[in-house]
């Protein structure tokens, strides 16, 4: 992920599409081209990592926040495109991964 560490006044264009870019784009083609694979072994999970920062908005985030918000509503959005298929080959799933939710538990001390 790429995080631009600046408030909203001083983000640059080139920043944002930085942003746009890696955390966005690269999910959407990733996609675009594993689901033909997925399809033709009728199984595999498209797994998008998101961030509690796609829910909340912290100060000198903009980018980043806007898009992991992005992502999560795109694996959404792939749900609802791809549920017909989906409901066919229920061994495929879209899902967003949320590594700082309490109850995933990656970010717990040992």
């Amino acid at each position: 992920a790429f995080t631009p560490t600046v408030s909203f006044s001083e983000l640059s264009e080139e920043q944002w599409n930085t942003a746009v870019g890696v955390n966005l784009t690269g999910a959407f083609l990733l996609d675009k081209h594993a689901l033909p694979w997925l399809r033709r072994s009728e199984s595999g999970v498209i797994i998008h990592v998101a961030s509690q920062l796609g829910h909340v908005a912290v100060p000198g985030q903009a980018a980043y926040c806007a898009t992991k918000a992005a992502l999560i509503h795109l694996s959404r959005a792939m749900a609802a495109d791809l549920a017909d298929e989906l409901s066919r080959c229920p061994d495929i799933r879209v899902i967003t991964l949320d590594p700082d939710d309490p109850h995933v538990g990656l970010n717990r001390e040992p």
